[in-house]
């Protein structure tokens, strides 16, 4: 197999970068399963205080709004209100907002 030494996976990439690297494959318009939320709340845990996550999927949806919403009340619920948490949330997405309000109503 040929290998083009200017090509990298994402994972090299980060790595190379000195940074830590998880991916977790979750499937589009399901919820992460539970070995995978338990896998980022390891990694959660092992953050330095002021640590930086770079989360994405491929469209910046469903699967990035979980994983960042569950960082940010990792980090903030502790003197931020769950209000401020969600409307921090809905700020990425706008237009999720009704399918936030229809899935809460229902």
């Amino acid at each position: 197999m040929l290998k083009n030494p200017d090509i990298s996976s994402e994972e090299d990439l980060v790595k190379s970068a000195g940074a830590d690297y998880l991916r977790l494959m979750v499937t589009d318009h399901m919820g992460p399963r539970s070995e995978d939320i338990d896998l980022f709340l390891a990694m959660e845990r092992a953050l330095p205080e002021h640590g930086r996550v770079h989360i994405h999927c491929g469209v910046g949806q469903g699967r990035t709004g979980i994983f960042i919403a569950m960082h940010d009340m990792l980090k903030n619920a502790h003197h931020v209100s769950f209000h401020d948490l969600i409307e921090r949330q809905l700020a990425f997405n706008p237009g999720r907002a009704l399918d936030f309000n229809k899935d809460v109503t229902h």
